[in-house]
């Protein structure tokens, strides 16, 4: 009794050959905004980090740019901030009745 599975061999599957260098050729972006379109997030991380490291190398010259970029965290918290209290509102409204 039960159920015979028979194994079939993936003729329609493509055989991944996933090298190293094929994973470090993709995960360096040739456009960070390309990157961000597609969700890229393994070419996104690279590109901060490098980013981070030359702003860190390079010490106070960087600092209006660390600067921006800690503007910008507070302000995108801050809007997730408001997200969130609102967001109560918005799940009663899917599922109150119409």
């Amino acid at each position: 009794m039960g159920v015979q599975l028979r194994k079939a061999p993936a003729a329609g599957l493509a055989q991944s050959g996933a090298t190293f260098a094929a994973i470090v050729r993709t995960s360096i972006s040739t456009s960070i905004i390309d990157a961000m379109a597609r969700g890229d997030v393994l070419q996104i991380v690279v590109f901060a980090f490098i980013f981070g490291a030359a702003c860190a190398a390079i010490g106070q010259k960087a600092r209006p740019v660390v600067t921006f970029c800690e503007s910008l965290a507070e302000i995108m918290f801050r809007f997730t901030n408001y997200v969130m209290l609102f967001a109560p509102f918005g799940v009663f409204g899917a599922i109150a009745p119409p």
